[in-house]
């Protein structure tokens, strides 16, 4: 990989049967549904044997900045916002993931949310 792209590698994954996310008709099975506590202990001992962190922090220390931009966010809250909006979010085994951004540009928007059970 390194010849062939010039990038380092610093980390893979073995292929692993032992070590594998079920699936079902409609995607993964998520987090909630049961304990992973030994497939995230496999994975854990297989990431240590194969990722080489410090290679890694080398990398990073010695790296340019990248420059940061995000054109979409504004950064000035909309003065027609009047009052503070709170949102409802269902949170059970059927919705049990989120994208942070979203709950994070709510906050920003002067929102706010709650979980609660279906």
């Amino acid at each position: 990989m390194e010849k062939e792209t010039r990038i380092p590698v610093v980390s893979y994954l073995r292929p692993d049967s032992q070590v594998t996310i079920p699936d079902r008709h409609l995607g993964l099975r998520t987090v909630l549904e049961g304990s992973r506590t030994g497939l995230y202990t496999k994975l854990g001992v297989s990431a240590s044997d194969t990722i080489d962190l410090t290679r890694i922090e080398q990398l990073a220390q010695t790296s340019q900045d990248l420059p940061v931009t995000n054109p979409g966010k504004s950064t000035e809250r909309s003065s027609r916002v009047t009052r503070s909006v709170r949102v409802g979010v269902a949170y059970d085994p059927a919705f049990c993931f989120y994208y942070s951004d979203n709950c994070t540009l709510l906050k920003e928007a002067g929102g706010s949310w709650s979980g609660f059970l279906p």
